[in-house]
């Protein structure tokens, strides 16, 4: 069994010892999914281990990995930690200055890149490392060399010391680094995060407990990338209890995969749920009479506390069925990190009959803290404590910090910024505000750092109301505007898939996206949705002006972060021009405080 003093590459040899089965792992091909055998797995990280030795890794050496999720992945990041270095992990769709800026703050002696596009970014900041390992790349820079002739260095050392790979194992220390994961950014420059094997193995430990799950039954889809904390511990718990993964390729092909794959168990962000809760939406408000009425009514049952008796048998044949069949026909277990959900949207797809299960956690805590799980699952909250964990709420401003084997070991090479993050007592501070209902659930109630002040002097929480906003099917995602601003105002990018026609009319839009155009049947409906918003709302919560953007938010532009969330500091150099827009004009509002709103 795995404990906090098993380090990474042992556990996973146990594991592998313990699970062995010709479809371990199965990525994607143009034909279908192809398996990877445990037995090839562990094989390929022995010798990789040896050839990574060979190219002259030494213990404590950062190797970057900068690849989407695969099976290799995982091979190339157990294989470094075998060899006594520290991976850092890259998420492949990140903007070619954070990946620069990653590559040099980790001091990262060595990379491992498996794709074109990611080699032509990374490329620059290669130049200066030991030695590139590139896999179906091709091989045109004085320090690259292919993935097989690493294998072939680890076979010929493994020829001449035939023990060195079982010395290296034992000198893998559960204290040790094991990895360094950089933060989103979202508010300054990415942190690199230290974490060691006792912190990861806890988590697992954790995991186990509260996900126990059937080798024999279970089957899960990965479609978050493993540089996310969150998936690669996921991952980790998959493997370590014998479970075959899945690798999506592509997460936009969800709609494809999930009837393939027909996974029991899967991950996701808030935003995936998001955008499915939309498209439903949508489907459901433009089918006919018949449909939409029986769609509109299990609507109405699934938003129930606790729907039940005839009510729920109708609702599951005539409306649950069809979306727990697009979703794969077979989920017994979605569970949710990295960002806020909606609890009318937890309820919803939980009375469907597709269980989720939220969590709370960050990347430096390795990464949950609290999370809810079968047989204990609470709509609104985030769970009670995780196994091991403990988490407390302290000070006037009510944040959570906590204590326990998952807390990192710090920072890289930002001592103070390490410190500032503990008090005396050894409590690490997350920057969250929180409360515990009467069953010692915890319910996150803000950040400390994320409630914007008006120019009014009142507080505004932006993420309720972006939560809100982005049920509508034309909203991708929302980014709220207040911080020293005489009224709320908000940038709504625009659904891609949704601006193909009016919602309405269905007719091209024909450049009617302009804000200012009260016509338009889509800025008809994105209002009328403000409206509802504000309706519950303190008069200076209120949303007083919008702008509807059509570009498409993304990883690459630098307006998502890689975890998916909105990047405020990036939103507000971009559109900042745009932003002056909707204050351009001061008038005064019924209580005399000066606003200012759209002509």
């Amino acid at each position: 069994m795995i404990s906090e003093d098993s380090d990474l590459p042992s556990a996973v040899q146990q594991c592998f010892t313990t699970f062995r089965r010709s479809g371990a792992f199965f990525y994607r091909r143009a034909d279908g999914f192809e398996p990877v055998s445990s037995e090839y797995f562990l094989e390929t990280i022995r010798r990789l281990a040896l050839g990574l030795r060979a190219l002259g890794l030494k213990r404590g050496d950062v190797v970057a990995v900068i690849a989407p999720s695969s099976p290799w992945w995982l091979m190339v990041d157990i294989a470094v930690m075998a060899a006594g270095g520290i991976s850092t992990a890259v998420f492949p769709k990140i903007s070619k200055k954070n990946l620069l800026y990653q590559l040099k703050d980790s001091d990262a002696r060595f990379a491992y890149i498996d794709e074109p596009l990611l080699w032509e970014t990374a490329k620059e900041g290669c130049s200066s490392l030991k030695a590139v390992v590139l896999r179906d790349v091709e091989q045109n820079h004085k320090n690259s060399i292919t993935f097989n002739e690493v294998l072939k260095k680890g076979d010929q050392l493994s020829l001449t010391d035939p023990e060195l790979y079982t010395r290296l194992l034992d000198e893998v220390n559960f204290s040790d680094p094991a990895t360094i994961i950089y933060t989103s950014g979202s508010t300054g420059d990415p942190k690199g995060v230290i974490l060691t094997h006792r912190n990861i193995c806890s988590q697992i430990i954790g995991a186990v407990e509260r996900y126990p799950l059937d080798p024999g039954k279970d089957r899960a889809l990965s479609a978050l990338p493993l540089a996310h904390c969150f998936e690669r511990i996921v991952v980790y718990t998959y493997f370590c209890q014998g479970i075959p993964v899945y690798f999506a390729d592509d997460v936009q092909k969800l709609k494809e995969y999930l009837p393939q794959v027909k996974p029991t168990v899967m991950t996701m962000v808030p935003r995936i749920l998001e955008k499915l809760f939309a498209r439903l939406q949508e489907k459901i408000g433009t089918s006919n009479a018949l449909t939409k009425m029986i769609g509109e009514w299990g609507w109405r049952v699934a938003h129930e506390d606790c729907p039940h008796g005839i009510s729920k048998v109708l609702a599951d044949a005539l409306f649950f069925k069809k979306i727990r069949a697009g979703l794969g026909g077979e989920l017994t277990a979605v569970i949710v990190g990295g960002a806020p959900l909606d609890e009318l949207l937890c309820r919803f797809f939980i009375n469907a009959g597709i269980p989720v299960y939220q969590g709370y956690g960050l990347t430096e805590t390795s990464p949950v803290l609290t999370a809810n799980y079968p047989g204990h699952n609470v709509p609104g909250t985030v769970g009670p404590a995780f196994p091991g964990v403990e988490v407390d709420i302290r000070g006037a401003d009510k944040e959570i910090c906590c204590k326990g084997p998952n807390v990192m070991q710090g920072y890289h090479k930002l001592a103070d910024k390490t410190a500032e993050r503990f008090d005396e007592q050894g409590w690490f501070h997350t920057g969250d505000r929180g409360e515990f209902d009467g069953q010692g659930n915890l319910k996150i109630t803000g950040r400390l750092t994320e409630m914007f002040k008006t120019s009014t002097g009142k507080f505004v929480c932006p993420i309720p109301l972006e939560q809100a906003l982005i049920k509508h099917p034309l909203i991708d995602a929302a980014a709220v505007i207040a911080e020293g601003k005489s009224f709320v105002g908000v940038l709504i990018f625009a659904e891609p898939q949704a601006l193909k026609s009016c919602m309405n009319c269905s007719k091209k839009l024909r450049g009617c996206t302009d804000p200012l155009d009260a016509q338009c049947c889509i800025m008809k409906s994105l209002q009328q949705h403000i409206d509802k918003v504000n309706e519950p709302l303190n008069e200076w919560e209120k949303i007083r002006a919008f702008r509807f953007i059509t570009e498409e938010a993304t990883i690459e532009s630098g307006l998502l972060t890689p975890t998916m969330k909105l990047c405020r500091g990036k939103t507000a150099e971009l559109y900042g021009e745009l932003i002056d827009s909707m204050y351009a004009v001061a008038v005064q509002d019924e209580d005399g405080l000066e606003v200012e709103e759209e002509l």
